[in-house]
């Protein structure tokens, strides 16, 4: 069944699809079509017919075009085609890179259920920030909170790359994005399961959209919240709208845009707007308002004069 999928204009200058489009520029324009049939893991059975009938049912090529895409998708390194106990799949080859985009997804939640389709043998298993898991590990269990949360000693260590620094807001509690962890029965800790959304949050939410919302948009409102706070995704939803756009997917848009520019606070969001709005004004000419040219005014008020005159000497010759 094909999902909903995240998709960035860093994809008009990848490498990997240029050199797609050179070859096949349909394949290149198909490759957003595909990542929808991915589970939240990036992953999928390697089966053209139910792509075909999941993804580009009115499309009028089948599923041997379909099998050649990805074979070509495989060769380019944008999917990985693999088989476990002789069934095909076929994946997005970093865990990492995948959660990169796809950002509403709760990795919490996904590394606390097992994944439908098994990863690549060869695979090292990640965690959601790209960390190497211990092989021996079963994939899809979540990873030991000891081998991810730093620890509390004074001890300096090294800085994580730009690539495993995730930014956050500085507005959200710490009670809200932590929580307590908590112990499974066999002794192993395993992370909190995500809060529900504040009951004016999601009322709100309710009223604007003028419906009751489903399960799923409940967790997806709450890890807006839990990520951008509640002022700034009620702000978000009023602005959606605004726009006459129901979903939750242009909020998160709004959100992730606001993120991107490092803005955590509706004042934030604010002082940056106007700033944009002054840079706008000093860039615009002097004058905006069209001058006039008495000549050009008096040819056209003489043509609109004479139009008329034979408009009416035109009815008075009508019997």
């Amino acid at each position: 069944m094909a999902r909903k999928r995240f998709i960035t204009s860093d994809i008009s200058t990848d490498e990997q699809l240029a050199k797609i489009a050179a070859k096949d520029p349909l394949a290149a324009a198909l490759w957003p079509w595909f990542l929808t049939a991915l589970d939240d893991w990036g992953r999928a059975k390697f089966a053209p017919t139910e792509i075909k009938l999941a993804v580009f049912p009115a499309y009028p090529f089948g599923p041997d075009y379909i099998e050649q895409v990805l074979y070509m998708y495989h060769e380019a390194g944008l999917i990985k085609i693999y088989e476990v106990e002789g069934k095909p799949y076929w994946c997005i080859p970093s865990l990492q890179k995948w959660l990169g985009y796809q950002t509403y997804i709760n990795k919490g939640k996904l590394f606390r259920c097992k994944p439908k389709c098994p990863a690549p043998p060869d695979e090292i298993p990640e965690d959601s920030l790209g960390n190497p898991r211990n092989p021996e590990e079963p994939a899809g269990l979540p990873r030991n909170p000891e081998d991810s949360v730093p620890s509390p000693s004074p001890s300096p260590s090294p800085s994580p790359s730009d690539s495993q620094t995730e930014i956050l807001n500085p507005n959200v509690t710490e009670s809200a994005a932590a929580g307590s962890i908590s112990t499974s029965v066999t002794g192993e800790e395993i992370p909190p399961p995500q809060p529900p959304p504040s009951p004016d949050l999601l009322r709100t939410f309710e009223e604007e959209f003028g419906r009751l919302l489903s399960p799923m948009e409940t967790e997806e409102i709450a890890s807006l919240e839990a990520v951008h706070g509640p002022e700034l995704t009620r702000e978000a939803l009023r602005r959606a709208v605004t726009a006459s756009r129901f979903n939750l997917r242009y909020v998160a848009g709004i959100l992730d845009s606001w993120r991107k520019q490092r803005l955590f606070t509706l004042q934030q969001v604010c002082e940056y707007e106007e700033r944009r709005q002054a840079a706008r004004s000093r860039d615009a000419p002097a004058s905006s308002t069209l001058k006039t040219d008495p000549e050009l005014e008096a040819i056209v008020a003489e043509h609109r004069r004479r139009r008329k005159e034979i408009a009416g000497n035109g009815a008075r010759a009508t019997p």
